[in-house]
C-alpha cells in the first residue's frame, strides 16, 4: 500500500503505511530474534520510512531511519559475509546514508559512506564479476561520489 501511496505522491499516507509495516515487522522479530529474515524485514521497513522522510525533506528523520536499518544490515552481514543479499543491503544503506549526508552538506561523512560502499561493491564484484546490477551500482556510485566532490581516498 505504501508503495502505491508514494507513487501517487501521498507521502503522509505512505509514511503511515510504512510505519505500520515497521511495527508489524518489529513485533514479529521480537518474537524470534534468531530469525535473520525477520531482522532483514525490519531493515527494509526502516529503509522505506527513510525514503519517504527524505522525499519530505526530513533529513534528520531519514538519517535516523537509514542508520537504524544499516546497523541491522551490518549485523546480519557480519554473521555471514558470503551472503550476497545481505552484503548488497549494506551497500544500499551506505549509499542512502551518503545521500542524506550530501544533502545536509556534510561532505566528509557523505564521502566516508560512499567510500565504504565502494569498497564493499568491489568485494561483491570480485565474487560475481558478471552480475550486471553490481556493475550498475558501481557506475551510479561513481557519479554520486563525483557530485559530492569526493576526491581520492
Amino acid at each position: 500500500i505504501g508503495d502505491v501511496q508514494k507513487l501517487r505522491n501521498d507521502l503522509a499516507g505512505a509514511l503511515k503505511s510504512y510505519e505500520e509495516g515497521y511495527e508489524i515487522a518489529r513485533a514479529l522479530y521480537s518474537q524470534d530474534k534468531s530469525h535473520a529474515e525477520r531482522a532483514r524485514d525490519v531493515s527494509v521497513s526502516l529503509e522505506r520510512i527513510g525514503d519517504v522522510q527524505k522525499l519530505r525533506n526530513d533529513l534528520a528523520g531519514a538519517l535516523k531511519s537509514y542508520g537504524e536499518g544499516y546497523e541491522i544490515r551490518r549485523a546480519l552481514y557480519s554473521q555471514d559475509k558470503s551472503h550476497a543479499e545481505w552484503a548488497r543491503d549494506v551497500f544500499v544503506s551506505l549509499v542512502k546514508l551518503g545521500d542524506v549526508r550530501h544533502r545536509q552538506n556534510d561532505k566528509l561523512q557523505a564521502c566516508a559512506h560512499y567510500r565504504e560502499a565502494r569498497r564493499l561493491n568491489a568485494v561483491l564484484l570480485a565474487a560475481a564479476p558478471d552480475f550486471h546490477t553490481l556493475k550498475t551500482d558501481s557506475e551510479e556510485l561513481a557519479d554520486l561520489m563525483q557530485q559530492a566532490g569526493c576526491g581520492p581516498e
